[in-house]
């Protein structure tokens, strides 16, 4: 995949590997939990971002990277918006090589 694909390209995308994946093989897998997974397999060094009991995952991981990621117009900083790009784009890259043959799921 190019890595300067649009934003809605990479959500498109996303969306239609999450429903691969709840169709061949997790049931129950929603686009927010596969978001959280994106986001745990996108942090640094295998950082655990969502502590067991948390009540809402997604609000966890995103405030977790908020702290540790320099903000927007700082050095070195990013925004939220690259950071879910990144972390959806690599995931759904990782499911398409294990589930599609590399092949992407949005035509």
């Amino acid at each position: 995949m190019n890595e300067n694909r649009a934003s809605s390209d990479v959500w498109r995308e996303f969306d239609a590997a999450v429903t691969y994946v709840a169709e061949m093989e997790r049931p129950s897998l929603t686009t927010w939990q596969a978001l959280v997974e994106a986001l745990q397999d996108w942090a640094p060094d295998g950082a655990r971002i969502v502590r067991d009991g948390a009540l809402d995952p997604l609000r966890a991981a995103l405030l977790y990277l908020s702290e540790i990621t320099p903000e927007a117009g700082a050095p070195g900083g990013v925004t939220l918006g690259s950071i879910l790009d990144a972390a959806m784009q690599r995931w759904s890259e990782s499911v398409s090589t294990r589930l599609n043959d590399g092949f992407p799921f949005a035509s």
